[in-house]
C-alpha cells in the first residue's frame, strides 16, 4: 500500500528546498502546491502559496501542523472559497479523529459557523509525512465568521497570550487576545467592554441583554460532551484557562445592545471523548485526586475524567447556570441536540474508521507511536481499539449529561 492507494486526496507541497518557517516568523513566498483528487485528477494548483508552520505546543511535536496561505480565494475540496487553510497534524490523537467529530457536532449543537475539513495525504518536499487534517482556519470573512470586520471582534481567550493586540480582562483575570480588527485595534475600547459585562455577571447585575443564550448553550453542548479540559487548564501559575476559546463581541446597532457570543469550536486533538486523564496532567477538574502514586494503571483508574462536570463553571458557565432562562433554554434544545450527538458518534466514528485505516497504518510506519495520545490511556492501542473506546465514552458521556441536563 502507497499514499495513492489510501482513499484520499493527496496534497503535494514543494518549497524548492527553502527552509519552513516558525509559526511566529514571516510566511515563505512562492511555494508550489498541487491537490490531487487521485494520481489522475488535480483538484488545485498553483507556484504562489505562502506556508509557514502553525500551532504552540504542537509545533513542538514531531509531526508537525502548517498554515496555508493561497493566492487567491478557492473552494478547497468542496469547502467554502478562501484563502486560508491549515494542515492539522492530529500527532497527539490515537484516533486521528477528535477534531472532526467535534466540529461535526459543532454544526449539529447549532453554532453559527464551525470550521470543516478533510482526510488528505500530505507529500512535503517530496516526502510523504503522512495522514493530515486539511482544514477551513478561524477567519473573519462571509463563508467563516461572518461578522463585521471593522466595528465586531473576533477574540480568542487563551493563555498562550501571544497575540499583538491583547488585554487582560479585570474580574476574571482571562487572557484575551484579539483576532479581529486585525489592524489597529480599538484595544481600550474592547477590554472596557468585556471587563463591564464581566462585573455585571459578577455583582449581580442585570446582564442577559449582552448575552447570546443560544451561541452560549451550543458552544457548553460541544465543550462538555467532548469534556475539553483544555477550558480548565491550571499547570501553573502563569498557565491559567481557558485555551483556545473563541468568542465574538458584536458591537450593536439601530438601538441593539451589544452581544458575548461564543464560538467558533477548536483544538479537541487532546484529551477528549476520553475516560481517564493521565495523571502527570495538572488540570483542576473537580472531582479528580491531585495525588501522584506513580503506579500507571493505581493513576489512569483514579483519574476518570468522562462522568466529571468540566465546562459548567467556566468561564461565565456558573453564572449562567444559575439563570433559569438559561437553564430552560438549554434544557429545550438538548432534546433536539441529543438525538443529533447520538448519531453522530453512533456513526461518524466508525465511518472514519473505515475512511482513515489505511491511511493510520502508513501514518504509523512514518511516525511510530511516540507521542500518540501523550501518555493517554489510548495512546498505545490499535486504532480500531481506540476508535471503539472514543465511542464507549462519548456514548457515557452522552447519557451522564442527559441526566444532569434534566436535573437543571
Amino acid at each position: 500500500i502507497d499514499y495513492w492507494s489510501t482513499g484520499l486526496p493527496v496534497v503535494v507541497i514543494n518549497t524548492g528546498g527553502r527552509e519552513i518557517p516558525s509559526p511566529d516568523e514571516n510566511w515563505l513566498e512562492n511555494v508550489d502546491i498541487k491537490i490531487y483528487l487521485n494520481r489522475d485528477t488535480i483538484l488545485y494548483e498553483s507556484d504562489l502559496l505562502q506556508f509557514r508552520g502553525r500551532g504552540n505546543s504542537t509545533w513542538q511535536r514531531e509531526k508537525k501542523p502548517y498554515a496555508l496561505k493561497l493566492n487567491k480565494k478557492s473552494d478547497i475540496l468542496g469547502m467554502p472559497s478562501h484563502k486560508r487553510w491549515c494542515l492539522l497534524a492530529n500527532y497527539l490523537d490515537r484516533t486521528y479523529m477528535r477534531n472532526d467529530i467535534a466540529f461535526r457536532l459543532g454544526k449539529a449543537a447549532g453554532l453559527d459557523w464551525t470550521p470543516q475539513g478533510k482526510y488528505v495525504e500530505l507529500i512535503l518536499n517530496g516526502q510523504h509525512k503522512g495522514n493530515y487534517y486539511l482544514s477551513e482556519q478561524i477567519k473573519v470573512s462571509t463563508n467563516r465568521v461572518d461578522i463585521d470586520e471593522f466595528s465586531d471582534y473576533l477574540l480568542e481567550i487563551d493563555s498562550y497570550y501571544d497575540e499583538p493586540f491583547k488585554f487582560t480582562s479585570s474580574v476574571k483575570g482571562y487572557f484575551y487576545n484579539i483576532k479581529s480588527p486585525e489592524e489597529a485595534p480599538d484595544v481600550s475600547s474592547i477590554e472596557s467592554k468585556i471587563n463591564q459585562l464581566e462585573t455585571l455577571l459578577y455583582s449581580g447585575g442585570s446582564y442577559e441583554t449582552f448575552i447570546d443564550f443560544n451561541s452560549f448553550a451550543a458552544y457548553w453542548f460541544v465543550n462538555e460532551f467532548a469534556g475539553l479540559i483544555e477550558l480548565r487548564r491550571t499547570r501553573n501559575a502563569s498557565d491559567v484557562g481557558p485555551h483556545s476559546m473563541y468568542c465574538q463581541y458584536i458591537t450593536g446597532t439601530d438601538g441593539n445592545p451589544d452581544k458575548l457570543k461564543m464560538g467558533p469550536i477548536w483544538d479537541f486533538d487532546l484529551f477528549t471523548f476520553q475516560r481517564s486523564l493521565p495523571a502527570a496532567v495538572n488540570y483542576n477538574v473537580p472531582g479528580l485526586p491531585t495525588e501522584i502514586t506513580g503506579d500507571l494503571d493505581t493513576d489512569i483508574a483514579n483519574f476518570q475524567i468522562y462522568d466529571k462536570k468540566i465546562v459548567m463553571d467556566v468561564p461565565y458557565y456558573d453564572i449562567l447556570f444559575q439563570n433559569s432562562t438559561f437553564r430552560q433554554l438549554v434544557k429545550q434544545k438538548w432534546a433536539t441536540v441529543k438525538l443529533l450527538f447520538y448519531n453522530i458518534i453512533n456513526t461518524n466514528i466508525d465511518e472514519n474508521y473505515n475512511l482513515l485505516y489505511k491511511s493510520e497504518s502508513l501514518d504509523v510506519a512514518i511516525w511510530g507511536m511516540r507521542g500518540r495520545g501523550y501518555h493517554a490511556p489510548d495512546g498505545s492501542m490499535p486504532f480500531r481499539d481506540a476508535a471503539t473506546e472514543m465511542k464507549n465514552v462519548a456514548n457515557m458521556r452522552l447519557n451522564i449529561m442527559d441526566s444532569w441536563i434534566n436535573a437543571l
